[in-house]
């Protein structure tokens, strides 16, 4: 399967003031509003067995999550899933119990917090500053390509887990094809007020102008029975996506908040592909929705070079 450029829209993430959670910590609320999305969907299009399909993702619902300003929230999250719902595994403290019915969330427990000490997220260690778990309901709307127009094909609502800790699920489904199956993607906390990315510098207070820069979610999670037109479909989604805030948006291919050469020459090394093709990569098609990557995205990229985001905003370096 081979993916191409996805035309992605912002995600405006809200903060309340801090709340001071007793035997916790400071702790911020997150919501996410569903109609921050009513400009522009995020869409991908990819191309598989079936053709090329298109899936428009929405948000049906505000998305709710939480920060803690101290390490003291325990944010993994390790779970089994089957048809009949989500289930704690081991380190979670209470492996074996169910988690949610399918399409649920797990519940925050009595505290409202998902974290602390009485729900299960968590494998006894606690995270750093800047840990975070948000909860995400989106309606997916899957298309394919007939000939000269997209098709309606299936839709579908994924609700699910992002932390920024480790993100665990191992399907327990019998007889189905992903019985077994076990996917893992690892999340990180807030920068620049978790300060784990960059140890040159110090972490940075709450309010600081730049504490929350860009933040890594981690996802994976499962679900059973979507009816589609040949029958129904099971799915195990792994995922990571790094926000970072508009005003520090640098040309930084691999993530490390600084342009440099090795930006260009991954850039560099897929010139020519396009979507479609085995070699083609979205995160270097950055100049245009053309799905080509040529030089006009090498150009963007170089006029960046020497960027770095920091604490202190960005510098040319």
């Amino acid at each position: 399967m081979t993916y191409s450029i996805p035309n992605l829209s912002g995600m405006n993430i809200t903060f309340s003031d801090p709340w001071y959670l007793a035997g916790v910590g400071w702790i911020v609320n997150l919501t996410v509003p569903h109609e921050t999305y009513d400009q522009g969907e995020p869409i991908y299009e990819y191309y598989d067995p079936w053709g090329w399909i298109r899936t428009i993702i929405t948000f049906p619902i505000d998305g709710q999550g939480w920060l803690f300003l101290n390490a003291t929230g325990d944010v993994d999250c390790y779970v089994s899933t089957n048809s009949t719902g989500v289930y704690w595994i081991s380190p979670s403290p209470k492996a074996g119990e169910k988690a949610s019915d399918p399409g649920e969330w797990p519940s925050p427990s009595a505290d409202g917090v998902a974290g602390t000490a009485d729900d299960s997220f968590g494998d006894g260690t606690p995270d750093p500053a800047g840990s975070s778990i948000l909860y995400l309901c989106r309606t997916v709307d899957t298309m394919f390509w007939a000939v000269d127009h997209w098709e309606p094909f299936f839709t579908y609502n994924w609700t699910a887990i992002w932390t920024t800790g480790t993100a665990y699920d191992i399907v327990t489904q019998t007889g189905s094809s992903l019985n077994g199956y076990v996917a893992t993607q690892v999340g990180e906390p807030w920068e620049f007020i978790a300060g784990e990315d960059h140890p040159e510098y110090d972490p940075v207070p709450w309010r600081h102008p730049y504490w929350n820069a860009y933040i890594t979610y981690a996802s994976s999670w499962s679900m059973f029975g979507i009816s589609i037109p040949s029958g129904t479909l099971n799915l195990l989604v792994a995922e990571t996506q790094k926000h970072v805030r508009e005003n520090c948006l640098i040309m930084d291919i691999n993530c490390d908040e600084k342009v440099d050469i090795f930006d260009i020459r991954m850039t560099a090394k897929a010139f020519g592909s396009e979507q479609g093709h085995p070699n083609y990569d979205p995160r270097r098609d950055v100049a245009d929705p053309r799905g080509i990557i040529d030089i006009f995205d090498i150009r963007k990229i170089a006029k960046d070079y020497g960027k770095e985001l920091t604490p202190n905003g960005i510098i040319q370096t």
